[in-house]
């Protein structure tokens, strides 16, 4: 009977407590949309401060966590100078002071969300206390906060990338990558540095910014990362040399064949394929003579890529019974 007292007891309690604070919420909604719809900025000054005595209420914090709720959700549906206006209020309250404090004092899961909240209601003055956090030892935290400089400062958010010691996963790389593509620049003068970095992760997204920006300027660098001993890094520059239509550099790519493992080898072999023209042939017919399948394969792939599929026809019967019947396979178009 005490149980289901206490059970009773809570239930209406914890009822209570949600629809006051459906109350606030519609309450303040209102006061926020007056807010934003204000035209004139004395008036909105004062509307602001008078919502600022609510938030302040030092009894509770339900009025404050409702109203950051709000315009947290509101900023995500707003921009220009509506968007403006809610960074306003971050500012002339005491939300923003609130932000930073969490964001030092919180523990991670904290930091994450306050860092997020930054980036949504741009409050770009915090620029660099986000940047504290783009080396953070939690992953979470400190890929929120890659994120929101760039989101902040734009290029200038990059510039933990010369620094970075720990390690960009391909996730974050695509989610940095597609935050750029968003902000439509056209010239990156920072993907050499990127290029020559210590850390990995960094050169394979250097790559990406080069490959997707066309970054003709960045030939060289790409092309010395042939000889870098991460595989993926060279496979990944192999791919950028072939999006770029660097048929220039084909010679320096067959220089460092016959150091590569197979799985480099491959990826020459398609590069010669997408850039390659007749006087790749006899290097492609050198290598029809692997006993490696996937080299023979790809090196008749590349053939009929640059257009010499009857010549392969002609010269398949002159190899060895493995190597013919790779290549007869590759020349069945029902495949």
């Amino acid at each position: 009977m005490i149980l289901l007292f206490v059970v009773i007891k809570t239930r209406t309690e914890r009822d209570l407590q949600e629809r006051r604070y459906k109350r606030i919420k519609a309450t303040l909604e209102n006061i926020i949309l007056d807010i934003l719809f204000q035209t004139d900025r004395e008036k909105r000054s004062e509307q602001i401060s008078g919502l600022k005595k609510l938030i302040d209420n030092p009894k509770t914090t339900i009025t404050r966590d409702a109203t950051r709720e709000m315009l947290n959700s509101m900023a995500l549906q707003l921009d220009g100078d509506s968007l403006a206006v809610v960074t306003q209020i971050y500012r002339e309250t005491n939300l923003k002071d609130l932000l930073v404090k969490q964001l030092h004092e919180g523990d991670w899961d904290t930091k994450a969300a306050v860092i997020e909240e930054i980036g949504n209601v741009q409050l770009k003055e915090l620029l660099f206390e986000v940047l504290k956090y783009t080396d953070y030892e939690n992953e979470l935290v400190r890929n929120k906060a890659q994120v929101v400089v760039l989101k902040l400062g734009g290029l200038r958010g990059l510039q933990f990338l010369d620094t970075l010691k720990t390690q960009l996963s391909e996730w974050q790389q695509i989610q940095l990558l597609n935050q750029l593509l968003k902000m439509q620049y056209s010239y990156f003068s920072q993907t050499e540095k990127w290029l020559k970095s210590p850390n990995d992760s960094v050169v394979l997204f250097g790559l990406k910014v080069t490959q997707n920006f066309m970054q003709f300027q960045d030939k060289d660098h790409v092309t010395k990362l042939l000889d870098h001993s991460n595989t993926e890094i060279v496979k990944k520059a192999l791919k950028t040399i072939s999006h770029l239509g660097l048929k220039s550099e084909l010679d320096v790519v067959k220089m460092h064949y016959p150091n590569y493992p197979t799985e480099l080898k491959v990826e020459v072999l398609k590069t010669i394929g997408e850039l390659g023209d007749e006087s790749d042939q006899l290097f492609l017919i050198d290598c029809l003579m692997s006993d490696d399948y996937f080299i023979v394969k790809e090196a008749s792939n590349a053939l009929i890529k640059i257009g010499q599929k009857n010549l392969l026809y002609q010269i398949k019967d002159s190899f060895p019974d493995y190597q013919r019947e790779i290549i007869e396979h590759s020349l069945d178009e029902r495949i």
